[in-house]
């Protein structure tokens, strides 16, 4: 007979208290929760209580039914309801009141105001019982703080709702990177946002100006996330852009586009519906929100890793933008940072350059607007992450502590600079969106462009890449670097480097490397 008394920390569960400029304030809901079990082959597998060292485990392996029906008995012992029990996913959610939820999981919850919104909070560990330690990797949604944030940045000069500004496209980057042929026919891209909106008529109109009829774009709900667009600027903006881009880029693609809240809960089951989608079947993924790795749980890094595990097992592409804040990813703590989910190492992590275009002659160099506001490319080396196999043989700088073990990124790079910026329609009009949110679906379309060539996935494209040292394959950025703040950042050089890894794309030397499988 089970007890089910919390007494157990759960790895990487600490949080940091709330913000002191908040207040508390009363509110009340019905909380629910999603677990992470751990794998069926797997039964040792543990998320590690560090940050710098998470627990690799099996991605496909579903969870073994008597790991499910124990975590139903602790439900069912604490009074909360099984609203969704996956096993394939290895996800149970549970919903409760909040005293249920505070004594099942040893927790403390609070609702706090920052005058704009309300949040619940927690601080310290969550706890477990004995029963469901080792089998449960993570509980999401205790705390619904923000978890992320799209990396967009807003060129000056405002709007318009009938110029279309001078700025860059899906299309003419398709010229510009020299993509391959095709639209893309018969894939899928999807796109995880978390938050905002799209309208069918903003659409209409950016396609209509290319010449192009509207992609077919599917919406998808997750934990209630709605196409609302108007309530929310910059993630209304950030889903336009990812639409615009992509399917600028192939517009026989269809689109699916992943709603979901932005809390740590709504991020972690986007990404897996879009994974373990039975329905679309995405090829490739494109996630353009994240957050410097110190603002993350460390149960959260290694769920998600082991998400990205899963996607890159199926033959699904994955681009990550590598944030807009330089070196320092907008911590402030005046040390370098890396942005994440843009770090794992089962993720394509997208820099940014700056672009122009002479007498057809292609000039780029590293994105570093931010003495003008205008942001700069992430890029760096992880503090969380160990360097993966494909990077042993890549010559990486040291990170601030001193240490060259970790992940390095960007992985490939494209054009990103508000300056030059791209031309977006969002909530009726006209404006210029840079960052490095356009540059993973400029290359998620690139991806379904391939895809269609091959008549296959070519999958996560991080070891071939590197396997093939990859500096042919791409336009090298030999100058700049992403240092902000005071923050001294890394610099770009011939080879791989920390701010725009192997360079900007030639499609068609891509085409040539995935048409043998790797």
């Amino acid at each position: 007979m089970f007890r089910f008394h919390p007494s157990v920390r759960l790895r990487g569960s600490h949080k940091a208290p709330f913000s002191k400029a908040w207040v508390e304030t009363q509110s009340s809901d019905i909380i629910n929760v999603s677990l992470l079990l751990r794998s069926a082959d797997r039964a040792n597998a543990t998320i590690s209580a560090s940050t710098t060292e998470m627990a690799k485990e099996p991605r496909l392996s579903k969870a073994s039914e008597s790991d499910v029906e124990i975590v139903w008995e602790f439900a069912a012992h604490h009074g909360l309801k099984v609203t969704r029990s996956d096993a394939m996913q290895r996800i149970v959610r549970l919903a409760g009141a909040r005293d249920a939820m505070e004594k099942a999981f040893g927790v403390s919850l609070a609702y706090v105001t920052d005058g704009r919104s309300v949040y619940r909070v927690r601080s310290g560990h969550i706890l477990l019982p004995q029963e469901l330690d080792r089998i449960v990797l993570g509980v999401f949604g205790l705390d619904n703080r923000k978890q992320a944030s799209p990396h967009i940045r807003l060129a000056p000069g405002g709007t318009s709702k009938s110029v279309k500004p001078q700025a860059f496209d899906g299309q003419q980057l398709s010229k510009i990177y020299n993509f391959p042929p095709g639209q893309g026919a018969g894939r899928t891209i999807g796109l995880i946002e978390l938050g905002g909106g799209f309208q069918q008529s903003d659409l209409d109109t950016f396609f209509s100006s290319l010449g192009l009829s509207s992609p077919s774009v599917k919406f998808v709900s997750v934990l209630g996330g709605a196409n609302s667009p108007g309530q929310d600027q910059d993630a209304d903006t950030e889903v336009a852009l990812d639409i615009e881009v992509a399917g600028a880029v192939a517009p026989s693609a269809t689109i699916v586009v992943y709603l979901a809240p932005n809390t740590d809960q709504g991020f972690l089951e986007a990404i897996s519906a879009a994974i373990h989608d039975d329905a679309n079947h995405p090829d490739v993924i494109s996630i353009s929100w994240g957050a410097a790795e110190i603002d993350w749980t460390g149960q959260m890094l290694s769920a998600m890793d082991s998400l990205f595990e899963s996607a890159s097992s199926l033959g699904i592409s994955v681009f990550v933008a590598a944030g807009d804040d330089g070196a320092n990813d907008n911590v402030g703590d005046g040390k370098a940072h890396v942005d994440f989910p843009a770090s794992s190492s089962w993720v394509t992590a997208c820099g940014g350059t700056t672009m122009t275009v002479v007498n057809g002659v292609r000039l780029e160099t590293t994105w570093n607007s931010s003495t003008l506001g205008g942001g700069a490319t992430g890029g760096g080396i992880s503090d969380v992450f160990a360097r993966p196999s494909y990077q042993q043989n890549t010559k990486m700088p040291v990170n601030q502590s001193g240490d060259v073990q970790g992940r390095g990124l960007p992985d490939v790079a494209a054009v990103a600079d508000p300056y030059t910026g791209y031309a977006v329609f969002v909530d009726g009009s006209w404006t210029v969106i840079g960052g490095t949110s356009a540059v993973a679906p400029l290359f998620s379309g690139l991806a379904a462009l391939i895809d269609d060539q091959l008549s296959r996935r070519c999958g996560s494209i991080n070891l071939p890449l590197y396997a093939a040292a990859s500096d042919d394959k791409f336009h090298n950025i030999v100058t700049g670097n992403n240092s902000v703040d005071g923050v001294t950042g890394y610099t770009a050089g011939t080879g791989w480097n920390a701010v725009t890894g192997w360079g900007s794309p030639d499609g068609i030397n891509l085409l040539q490397l995935f048409s043998t499988p790797t």
